[in-house]
């Protein structure tokens, strides 16, 4: 599958590389990465995502989805690739990595890798979560 197929249904900024690769999966999790997936950054509330970048492209992570990136990039208010010097590793970036990461999923559920537990609970609870606060679930009952 071609990086431009899944980020399709996303408001994006190419920063570096080209969205015309192939790429084998998407992964929340840098120790899940491997040869030719898409790392998204994501930031949590209790840590971010972007703390891993460099594990992730260790791993060999074709392309990477970030919010943000360096000190320099936050102060810009926009991202310049400068987190990844790799060569040959594709930047993307959006302004919320979390309903970036649903809409890729939506958009390329084939993506997700089902038979990791792990990996397919985390983008099934990112789906509620960005659901209910789009608005597009009731607030009562849901926690």
């Amino acid at each position: 599958m071609k990086l431009s197929q899944l980020l399709r249904q996303v408001t994006y900024q190419v920063v570096k590389g080209t969205k015309d690769r192939e790429i084998q999966g998407l992964k929340c999790d840098s120790r899940l990465v491997e040869k030719g997936d898409v790392f998204v950054c994501i930031k949590g509330y209790e840590t971010d995502g972007h703390r891993f970048l460099t594990e992730a492209l260790k791993r060999g992570a074709a392309a990477v989805i970030v919010q943000e990136s360096c000190p320099k990039c936050r102060e810009q208010k926009r991202c310049f690739g400068c987190c990844v010097p790799a060569k040959g590793v594709t930047v993307v970036s959006v302004s919320d990595t979390r309903s970036a990461r649903v809409d890729v999923a939506l958009a390329a559920p084939s993506a997700v890798c089902p038979e990791r537990f792990a990996a397919a609970y985390c983008f099934l609870m990112a789906c509620f979560c960005c659901q209910r606060d789009r608005g597009l679930l009731p607030s009562s009952g849901w926690s």
